[in-house]
């Protein structure tokens, strides 16, 4: 990909075969997404280098950094959306990936897919009514991609913003459990202040004080 849509082939005798930037990414995003999607909810590889399933996983946290590629395809953000909900059957996959990059030392530890929080459901009484499963789809979009305006407007499209911002969670972030509300969790970590940021601009007055006031 890289090669195709280079400034090396774009200025050669060979131009006529390049291929757009945005075009080429979108279709690869939309193959890994749908790949991630599928997978198999009781698959123990983690190894992203050799496994197609594990790959995916991994490398899909990643694509909201690039959110402006596809701010005007509605598919390619639903489907993102979803990889973000922790009652999805792949996301089982997803601690023990974590676990790995959390663990490793070498490229592996910047992954996206480290910085996720996960759903605990042990304090949750193993299941999540429907306001807490679209907290923590919102609580997963502002730690992973807070600087994705379209993704995060995407999800919040007819939703009670109000009602997701009061729900009670509790998360394993860096295999530790933080728990409360989407704003009292993201004040929890100086790691995810651009999410804070976020929803303060567009949600600040649902939010009270006293759910910042602890913020790093």
């Amino acid at each position: 990909m890289e090669f195709l849509v280079s400034p090396l082939i774009l200025k050669s005798h060979v131009s006529q075969f390049a291929l757009d930037e945005v075009i080429i990414f979108n279709e690869f995003a939309l193959s890994c997404i749908r790949q991630a999607l599928s997978a198999n909810s009781e698959g123990k590889s983690t190894d992203w280098d050799r496994d197609r399933e594990a790959y995916c996983l991994t490398l899909v946290c990643a694509f909201g950094l690039r959110s402006h590629y596809f701010a005007d395809r509605s598919d390619i953000q639903d489907l993102l959306i979803q990889y973000y909900d922790p009652q999805r059957s792949h996301f089982a996959r997803l601690p023990a990936i974590q676990d790995r990059i959390i663990h490793s030392s070498g490229t592996g530890q910047y992954y996206m897919l480290g910085r996720l929080p996960l759903v605990n459901l042990t304090n949750t009484g193993n299941t999540l009514n429907q306001a807490q499963r679209d907290a923590l789809t919102m609580l997963n979009l502002l730690c992973a991609v807070p600087s994705s305006t379209e993704l995060l407007s995407r999800f919040m499209e007819g939703k009670d913003a109000k009602k997701l911002l009061e729900a009670e969670l509790s998360v394993q972030i860096a295999q530790s459990t933080s728990e409360g509300t989407i704003p009292e969790i993201l004040s929890q970590h100086a790691r995810y202040w651009r999410g804070l940021k976020w929803l303060l601009g567009n949600y600040g007055h649902d939010i009270p004080l006293s759910a910042i006031q602890n913020t790093a």
